[in-house]
């Protein structure tokens, strides 16, 4: 009996193993299915950081949410932004450094304010180029894909091309109606950089005075006029001040949205694809909120300001360009780098081809 009832332990003790290592091997086999084959990022999303220097109201910003929104879709949830807007993580002029040192993950570099740094990704603020959003955008996309130095120069700081916001054309908006350039002689005009240039060259007197003090200049009679595009007059009320535009296509600006490469390295291959499937087709949806629904906001402001618009001459614009040419984009190539001449001169040749095949041109 007794031997019995020891066998009966036995077998006991022995199904017990036998259950505890079948159980320890289902859990080993979760873990490594978990480690293998399951999505991480399911309950716990990878959060960026995001920095903009506008309000959230601006349509600039509304223009990256845009963006920023999409991938969130594509990713369903598995990337998650968390945004800070009107320059409240990083200064404009500090976003190369805080992208590299990983203190934001992503958001819009403003190349002339980094042209120490990246002086060949500061293609995009040469003037006269492109007056039109989306024909900026995509040439500056087409660009980051047909030359490496662009990028090898961005990857020097850590940062990688996550896609372009091309902003529409700056124009010039006075106090008194501009019927041609000859009417800017002796008018002091804010205008800063490369546009400086421009209006001394045009007979005016530029002014440098940032863009967010540019209202009371205008208002106590220190300037009589500011180079500046559509929207962004808005943004700084500035039709109160100066309602009359002459529409002297100065050019647009390609602003570069750029990313830590770390936290873009870490990702799954599958995300990463993502970001390159927005950045692309948002030349679309920024063109329609920056440049469509902006402008259009603008321009009736202008009118219940009792402004005006005129159309510019064709020897006005001409003008213009010879100036760029001789002057800017020569100084731009000869402290760019030894690239600099070929990647302007293809920026030039995308911008002409994609203001050519714009499909907004009408708007």
């Amino acid at each position: 009996m007794k031997g019995f009832k020891l066998s009966l332990l036995i077998q006991a003790i022995f199904c017990f193993m036998v259950l505890t290592a079948c159980s320890s091997q289902s859990s080993n086999s979760s873990n490594s299915s978990n480690s293998n084959g399951s999505d991480p990022t399911k309950d716990n999303p990878i959060v960026f950081k995001t920095t903009i220097q506008t309000p959230q109201v601006a349509s600039m910003s509304k223009g990256f949410d845009a963006y920023l929104d999409a991938i969130e879709e594509k990713s369903e949830g598995k990337i998650k932004f968390e945004r800070y807007y009107s320059e409240s993580l990083v200064k404009s002029a500090d976003v190369v450094d805080a992208l590299s040192a990983g203190i934001a993950d992503i958001g819009i570099i403003i190349p002339a304010l980094a042209q120490s740094k990246i002086p060949l990704n500061t293609f995009g603020n040469v003037p006269a180029i492109f007056e039109n959003s989306w024909p900026g955008a995509r040439a500056a996309y087409d660009l980051y894909e047909q030359m490496p130095q662009l990028n090898e120069e961005l990857e020097k700081h850590g940062i990688i091309f996550a896609g372009s916001l091309g902003v529409p054309s700056t124009y010039v908006f006075t106090k008194d109606p501009i019927n041609g350039v000859e009417d800017l002689k002796g008018q002091k005009l804010i205008a800063q950089g490369d546009h400086g240039i421009i209006a001394k060259e045009l007979g005016a007197a530029p002014v440098s005075i940032p863009s967010t003090e540019a209202f009371e200049a205008l208002q106590r009679g220190t300037a009589d006029g500011i180079l500046f595009n559509l929207t962004m007059v808005t943004t700084y009320n500035i039709e109160q001040v100066a309602s009359h535009l002459y529409k002297l296509p100065i050019g647009g600006v390609d602003l570069l949205i750029g990313m830590n490469s770390n936290k873009f390295n870490a990702l799954p291959d599958n995300l990463k694809l993502i970001f390159k499937e927005v950045a692309k087709p948002h030349a679309d949806d920024f063109h329609q909120i920056y440049q469509v629904e902006g402008d259009k906001i603008a321009l009736s402001k202008i009118e219940q300001a009792n402004g005006s618009v005129t159309e510019t001459k064709a020897e006005d614009v001409e003008k213009l360009k010879e100036i760029a040419q001789n002057i800017i984009w020569k100084s731009w190539v000869e402290k760019s780098g030894a690239d600099a001449q070929e990647v302007l001169n293809k920026y030039i040749e995308l911008s002409e081809k994609y203001e050519r095949e714009n499909p907004y041109k009408e708007e």
